[in-house]
């Protein structure tokens, strides 16, 4: 597994903004765990959801719902990035805008899981927000 490109640098200009981050995905802990052992994502985000964490998992709201009441942070302001078709109806269902980034599934595939915008990567988001 490989970070997908720009992402580190795009994280530091969003934390050097001082947007709160979170990570919420549907890894077990122990799979998080040998990710971070190759990245140490988990220490990049102010809150860490895995699959674990709630008794609901994506496509459910659950795990964003989570993420947003421990933030603290209000679904109409935030923006959830997501690469698959079930984080994006989980995000949505938990009232995000959410940006589709296309690192593992077609456009049109998140477009029809109800991605409010879609990006090719990193760079793409940047230009987009400009951060």
């Amino acid at each position: 597994m490989k970070l997908i490109d720009g992402f580190l640098s795009f994280h530091e200009r969003v934390k050097r903004e001082g947007i709160k981050t979170a990570l919420v995905s549907s890894n077990s802990q122990y799979s998080l765990g040998f990710l971070d052992s190759i990245y140490q994502l988990t220490k990049l985000f102010d809150l860490v959801i895995t699959e674990s964490d709630t008794d609901y998992h994506k496509p459910h709201p659950a795990p964003y719902l989570k993420a947003l009441s421990m933030l603290p942070s209000n679904a109409r302001n935030t923006i959830v990035i997501e690469d698959s078709p079930n984080g994006i109806l989980s995000a949505k269902s938990a009232g995000c805008f959410v940006c589709g980034i296309t690192s593992s599934f077609s456009e049109s595939i998140l477009r029809n899981a109800g991605a409010n915008d879609i990006v090719c990567g990193y760079k793409d988001l940047e230009r987009k927000f400009r951060i």
